[in-house]
């Protein structure tokens, strides 16, 4: 994305890993992400010995995107760096306090240029 453009959730693709003990939660967090305009990515529980006390978002360097993102998750949320994300687009970890997906921004301006995973596009 370049300076001046307007970061939408269309642009981002999101993955979500669960947390929490609670059963099918990050299969319901990316369903009601993309009902929200994200991209889908893929849903799955948490890597074996990865605890998390508050819902994260996981990605290789904090950008406008992931705090755009963040903006949907209700409750209180951290940013994680990860040197080599193994899902695709920003990764939402969602921990037994999560609270649910709610209504964020529209768009977000972009003041300085990055990069984001955005979702595939279909060839006509």
């Amino acid at each position: 994305m370049q300076s001046g453009d307007e970061l939408r959730a269309g642009t981002i693709t999101v993955s979500v890993l669960n947390g929490s003990g609670r059963a099918g939660l990050a299969s319901r967090t990316l369903s009601d992400l993309v009902g929200q305009g994200f991209g889908e990515g893929t849903s799955a529980n948490v890597p074996e010995g990865v605890d998390v006390a508050v819902t994260e978002v996981w990605a290789a360097e904090k950008t406008p995107a992931v705090r755009f993102l963040r903006g949907y998750l209700q409750g209180k949320s951290r940013f994680r760096q990860v040197a080599d994300p193994a899902y695709p687009g920003l990764t939402v970890v969602v921990s037994e306090r999560f609270k649910g997906v709610g209504k964020g921004r529209e768009s977000l301006p972009v003041k300085k240029a990055f990069t984001v995973c955005a979702p595939a596009q279909l060839a006509p």
